[in-house]
């Protein structure tokens, strides 16, 4: 009979009139009765019951995770750091490769720029090669401008001069020019006057003369050097005859 009392009263029995002090949550349905004799006279001669309706279906189960399941958790955490490692090292191996194929480049580049300096650079002209060719270039313009007056005075019908002319400008070394020529073509007298860059110069000059057909048999009496007043080259003049030359 308590036992159907206590089923059919559980949802609204009140826990503080029965001066119960535990807590709630317990859902313990322990009922003591000296308490219900004070709530109902008639059940205090009967003997006091414990009933729990809390059984073991009501109590809420804890699921604790398997040691299994945390290794294969954990197993999976250290794979996916030791992939994420791996791949940030792979990136990092990509990187350094692609800066040294740059520098590597960078260096052939320096390499290049250094090489087409240094292959300018020997391309410069040499001065003394400038001046030589200045030179030469000198003596050919003269050459050039004897061979015109030559051929002016053959075209005048001056044959008689024009072997004479020809072998002077034939015989005309680099480094010496004529100034002046006079030919007598009654006695055949020659006065030259020109400049030198060596006294040397002169002398050689007069020796292939003689070998010249126009020129052989003739002595140059009068020979005369000077130093140009700016010392750069040395004045001459030489003759068949010396009064030729001293007039001229």
């Amino acid at each position: 009979m308590l036992g159907s009392y206590v089923a059919s009263t559980v949802e609204t029995l009140d826990w503080a009139d029965l001066g119960h002090d535990d807590s709630i949550d317990k859902r313990c349905l322990s009922v003591w009765s000296a308490r219900l004799g004070e709530a109902d006279p008639k059940l205090a001669s009967q003997k006091h019951q414990h009933i729990n309706l809390y059984t073991d279906e009501l109590r809420p189960v804890k699921e604790h995770l398997q040691a299994g399941t945390a290794a294969a958790a954990l197993t999976l955490v250290l794979v996916g750091l030791v992939f994420a490692a791996g791949f940030v090292r792979y990136q990092n191996a990509e990187l350094d490769n692609l800066l040294l194929q740059r520098q590597q480049q960078v260096d052939r580049l320096e390499q290049s720029v250094a090489q087409l300096t240094q292959e300018a650079q020997s391309r410069q002209p040499d001065p003394q090669v400038e001046a030589a060719l200045d030179r030469v270039s000198e003596t050919l313009v003269r050459r050039e401008r004897l061979l015109a007056q030559v051929e002016g005075l053959m075209s005048e019908d001056t044959t008689g001069f024009a072997e004479p002319l020809s072998a002077l400008a034939r015989q005309v070394p680099g480094g010496l020019w004529l100034t002046r020529i006079r030919l007598n073509a009654q006695n055949g007298d020659v006065a030259l006057d020109g400049q030198a860059q060596s006294g040397r110069l002169v002398p050689s000059y007069l020796e292939a003369l003689g070998e010249e057909p126009a020129f052989q048999g003739k002595t140059f009496g009068a020979f005369r050097m000077d130093r140009s007043e700016q010392g750069n080259w040395i004045e001459f003049r030489v003759a068949t005859d010396e009064s030729t030359g001293e007039d001229s």
